[in-house]
C-alpha cells in the first residue's frame, strides 16, 4: 500500500506539473499582452514596462515558469505589490489579488454545488437503476429506462433555464439560487443552491440508472447469487449484499470521474444559475487573459481529476478483494532467451507469451529441450547474464523482473516467487542439514530468530509427509531417499507461502 501511495503521489507531481507547463507556453502563444491589460486602456510606455517588470513578465517564458512553480512551495516577491506567501498561485492582472485567495473564495461554492447535487444524483440513481433491474421488462422498467434517454438528451442550459423560469421567476416556489457559506446559515445554504442540485441531478442521473441497471441484471444471473438464494438469504440481502457490491464497480469508476470534474469548475451550472464558483472564474480568467488565475484554475481541475482516480483506485481493493488479487499476476510477453555458446546462438525459448491468475494452475507441456526450464529460470533471473541474452518482458505484481536490481530480485526470490527444482539430490546442498537449508529460507525473508525458523522448518517438513520431521530435520540430504529429497525441496519453496510457485517437472503427488 505505501509503494503505491508513492507511485500514485509521483505520478500525481508529474501529471500536474505536465499540465500546468502546457497551459502556460499555450497561452504566451495567444497574440494579447497581459501586461497591458494589468495596465488598463490608458498605459504609457514607462507604465507598461514598470508592470510587465512588477509582475515578472520580462523574464524569458521558461524563467517565468519556474517562478511561478517556485512561488507554490516557497511563495513570491513582487515588487510593488508585495509578498505573496506559500503556496502562491501567482498575482491576477484583473482582480489585482493573490489567486490563492480568490480560489478559496470561490472553491466552497464548487464544492457545495458538487458535493450536493452528487448526493442526489448518486442516490436516485442508484436506486432507480436497481428497481429497474429487478422489475426487468415490466412498466417501471420501461419508465426508467426512457427517463434516463430523456435525461441524457437534454442540457444543463436548457432544463436550468426553464427551471428558473417557472419555479423561480414564474412560480416562485423557490429562492433565486445563490450561494451563503454552510456556516453561517445552513438553510439558507440549502435553499440557494437546490435548484441548481435537481437540475444537474437531472443530468447525471440518467447515466447511473442505466449504468446500475444493465450491470445489476447481470449480476442478478451470477451463480453465486443463485447460491445465496439456496442459502436462504432473505431477498434484500441477496440484493444488497451479494448482487449490488459487483455493481458497485463499474458506479464508483464514473463516479470518480463525474466528481472530480464537477470540482474541477461546473461551469455551465454556475454560468446559467449565477453562482461565482471555479467554473465562472475560470471563463472570466480566458476573456481576460489572466494568465495567473487561469493556470490556478487549471491545477485545481487537473489535481481533482487525479486525486479522485486515485481514491477510486483505493476502493477497488474495499469492494473487490478479486481485484487487488488480480494484481498479482505473472504477464510473460514475448519472452526470448537466447545462448552464445562455440558453436554459435542457441534459440532456447522465442517469444513466448502467457499469463497466471494468482489461485490459478497453468502447465507447460513440450518435450525435453523445449525450453520449459529455460523460460522457468528467466522468471526467476537465474540465467548467466554473460552467456545468455533475454528478452521480452516479465511482469510480476505488476513489477517488471527483467533488468530488476539484483538486490530486488534477491528479496523476490523465495518468498513472492519459489521454485521446485528437477533433481531434488542435486537441488540440495550436500554440506547442511535440510533442516537448516529450509529454515534459512524463512529467516532471510521473514526477519525470524533461528529458533523461530528452525521449527517451521520442522513444520514444513511435517507438512510435505516426512516422517519424524524433527529428527529427520538434522539429516543430510544423502541420508534421504529420492521421494523424500523432492518432499524437502517442495518444503523449501513453500516455506514462506511465495504467491507464485514454480514446479519443473514434478513427479510426485506432492506437487
Amino acid at each position: 500500500m505505501l509503494r503505491f501511495a508513492v507511485r500514485r503521489t509521483i505520478a500525481t507531481a508529474i501529471t500536474l506539473v505536465t499540465i500546468s507547463a502546457v497551459t502556460f507556453f499555450l497561452f504566451f502563444a495567444l497574440p494579447s499582452d497581459p501586461a497591458l491589460l494589468a495596465c488598463g486602456k490608458v498605459c504609457p510606455p514607462e507604465l507598461l514596462a514598470l508592470v510587465r517588470r512588477n509582475l515578472g513578465l520580462d523574464q524569458p517564458v521558461m524563467a517565468q515558469f519556474v517562478a511561478w512553480l517556485a512561488g507554490i512551495f516557497a511563495g513570491r516577491d513582487y515588487p510593488g505589490l508585495g509578498y505573496c506567501p506559500a503556496p502562491c498561485l501567482g498575482y491576477s492582472f484583473v482582480n489585482r489579488a493573490p489567486v490563492f485567495e480568490t480560489i478559496m473564495d470561490r472553491l466552497p461554492v464548487t464544492l457545495s454545488l458538487t458535493i450536493g447535487a452528487a448526493v442526489i444524483f448518486l442516490t436516485f440513481g442508484v436506486a432507480t437503476g436497481i428497481l429497474a433491474a429487478l422489475r426487468q421488462g415490466r412498466p417501471l422498467d420501461k419508465v426508467a429506462s426512457v427517463a434516463s434517454l430523456v435525461g441524457a438528451s437534454v442540457q444543463i442550459y436548457f432544463v436550468g433555464t426553464l427551471a428558473l423560469y417557472f419555479l423561480v421567476y414564474q412560480g416562485k416556489l423557490l429562492p433565486s439560487p445563490s450561494y451563503v457559506p454552510l456556516t453561517e446559515n445552513p438553510l439558507g445554504w440549502a435553499t440557494g443552491l437546490l435548484l441548481p442540485w435537481v437540475v444537474l441531478a437531472i443530468i447525471f442521473t440518467a447515466n447511473y440508472t442505466r449504468m446500475t441497471r444493465s450491470t445489476m441484471v447481470e449480476n442478478l444471473s451470477e451463480d453465486y447469487v443463485r447460491t445465496a438464494r439456496a442459502k436462504g438469504m432473505p431477498a434484500r440481502t441477496v440484493i444488497l449484499r451479494f448482487a449490488l457490491r459487483g455493481t458497485l464497480i463499474p458506479i464508483v469508476t464514473i463516479f470518480g470521474v463525474d466528481l472530480g470534474t464537477l470540482i474541477g469548475g461546473a461551469i455551465i451550472t454556475e454560468t446559467t444559475f449565477g453562482l461565482q464558483g471555479i467554473g465562472r472564474l475560470s471563463v472570466r480568467a480566458v476573456t481576460y487573459s489572466d494568465l495567473p488565475t487561469l493556470m490556478a484554475t487549471v491545477l485545481v481541475a487537473a489535481g481533482a481529476i487525479v486525486v479522485m482516480n486515485a481514491v477510486v483506485d483505493a476502493l477497488y481493493a474495499v469492494i473487490d478483494p478479486q481485484g487487488e488479487a488480480d494484481l498479482v499476476f505473472l504477464h510473460v510477453n514475448d519472452l526470448t532467451v537466447d545462448f552464445a555458446t562455440e558453436d554459435g546462438v542457441v534459440h532456447a525459448v522465442d517469444e513466448l507469451s502467457f499469463e497466471v491468475e494468482r489461485g490459478s494452475t497453468l502447465g507447460v507441456v513440450g518435450e525435453s529441450g523445449s525450453g520449459k526450464s529455460v523460460t522457468s529460470l528467466a522468471v526467476l533471473g537465474l540465467h548467466d547474464p554473460r552467456t545468455s541474452t533475454i528478452s521480452g518482458s516479465v511482469l510480476f505484481e505488476g513489477k517488471e523482473l527483467l533488468g530488476a536490481p539484483r538486490t530486488a530480485m534477491e528479496r523476490l526470490r523465495g518468498d513472492r516467487i519459489a521454485m521446485i527444482f528437477q533433481d531434488p539430490l542435486t537441488s540440495l546442498s550436500p554440506y547442511h542439514t535440510v533442516g537448516a537449508q529450509i529454515a534459512e529460507v524463512y529467516r532471510r525473508h521473514r526477519g525470524t530468530s533461528r529458533s523461530a525458523a528452525w521449527e517451521r522448518a520442522i513444520q514444513m517438513l511435517d507438512r510435505v509427509g516426512i516422517p519424524q520431521p524433527k529428527a529427520r530435520a538434522e539429516d543430510y540430504p544423502h541420508q534421504f531417499s529420492g521421494g523424500m529429497r523432492q518432499r524437502a525441496t517442495i518444503a523449501m519453496a513453500l516455506v514462506c507461502d511465495p504467491g507464485l510457485l514454480i514446479a519443473d517437472e514434478p513427479t510426485t503427488r506432492w506437487t
